[in-house]
């Protein structure tokens, strides 16, 4: 269980989450199974969740992630 749960929180699973929520989002529009406007407002709930971890989710160490 603890290795499910590590496999879970690595950056690099949580940055692939990230996209797959986006393009489900889109998916569920696209085949009417949400409307435009509850997207949009499940958009602002996932930007608020995700948005800022999505964006501060390092892929890759950079040169200066060990300075």
């Amino acid at each position: 269980m603890t290795d499910l749960i590590a496999r879970l929180t690595a950056e690099a699973t949580r940055a692939w989450l990230y996209r797959i929520l986006a393009a489900v989002g889109v998916l569920l529009v696209g085949y009417g199974i949400i409307t435009t406007e509850q997207a949009g407002l499940w958009a602002g709930l996932a930007l608020a969740a995700f948005g800022l971890p999505a964006a501060n989710t390092p892929t890759k160490q950079g040169r200066h992630a060990t300075e």
